[in-house]
């Protein structure tokens, strides 16, 4: 009888939801950015943000990129080989051989600079 039971418990039917929880608690792992600033609770502060229903798609996919680092511009782009150099592509930028990094695109690209 002790067979029986064991045979029903083995062949009663697995769904995906349980499959995808159990892989999504069991494999967790936290996020380099999280290892990063482990002072920051992304849980509470940045993922709720991120998945804001007031953002549009692409101003998600904008927050989550900045946010994890893997924003492209030319200065990731050269690190990886996929860019000829760094330096920003404006030309009153080039001049000065201004690298093109996140701090650069937002806030002191010559384009930009007039916003702020």
């Amino acid at each position: 009888q002790d067979d029986t039971l064991a045979t029903q418990s083995i062949l009663e039917p697995v769904t995906t939801k349980a499959i995808y929880i159990s892989r999504m608690t069991d494999l967790l792992v936290p996020q380099k950015v999280e290892k990063k600033f482990p002072q920051i609770n992304f849980k509470e502060l940045v993922y709720p943000r991120i998945q804001s229903k007031v953002l549009e798609v692409k101003q998600k996919d904008l927050f989550f990129s900045l946010t994890h680092g893997i924003y492209r511009n030319r200065a990731r782009l050269f690190q990886q080989n996929r860019a000829d150099d760094p330096h920003c592509q404006n030309p009153a930028c080039k001049r000065e051989n201004l690298v093109q990094d996140i701090e650069h695109i937002f806030c002191s690209c010559y384009k930009v600079r007039a916003a702020w």
